[in-house]
């Protein structure tokens, strides 16, 4: 192992024990009544000692996505994209904050960027295909749908219920 992979290493073991002690705090409310800010705090702190470390950022964005206030994601998942534009997981986070956000150009347009990465891509097919059954667009949908299921993606109870209407789902 060289010097840089053992470096690498520290680091992810590193924001792996800071997850450890705030990513519970962020993804269930309940447990993490009242200590939110303390977990983001964590999270802000392992961007500020390794700014380069895109999986920091990511996971960062990912907490704040949760939050009250998603919008703050967003600045945490370009940096992060801006280290690593391959991290598909994280366009697709970037996608669903910029949906919840309102940002639908720019949703657009990331949309089309994960699915030029990874055509197959479950999690923006499923989003797809629920927003073509929404609209009424069966031929969408239809696609979408298939790539979603094709990628082991299951629909909520009403996008089924619609597909199964447009005779999508058997």
């Amino acid at each position: 192992m060289n010097a840089r992979s053992a470096f690498f290493g520290l680091r992810v073991f590193w924001l792996a024990r800071v997850l450890s002690e705030s990513y519970p705090v962020v993804s269930c409310p309940r447990h993490g009544a009242g200590r939110r800010a303390d977990a983001e705090a964590k999270l802000r702190r392992a961007v500020e000692a390794d700014p380069s470390f895109a999986p920091a950022h990511f996971a960062l964005a990912y907490a704040l996505s949760t939050s009250p206030r998603p919008e703050g994601a967003l600045l945490p998942f370009r940096r992060g994209l801006e280290l690593d534009p391959t991290a598909t997981f994280a366009r697709v986070g970037l996608v669903e904050t910029l949906l919840a956000t309102g940002h639908l150009q720019e949703h657009a347009d990331e949309v089309s960027r994960v699915l030029a990465m990874d055509p197959g891509n479950a999690a923006v097919n499923h989003m797809l295909c629920e927003q073509g059954l929404r609209r009424g667009e069966s031929a969408v949908a239809a696609e979408h749908c298939t790539r979603a299921f094709a990628g082991g993606a299951k629909l909520d109870a009403r996008a089924e219920r619609l597909a199964r209407a447009h005779g999508i789902v058997p």
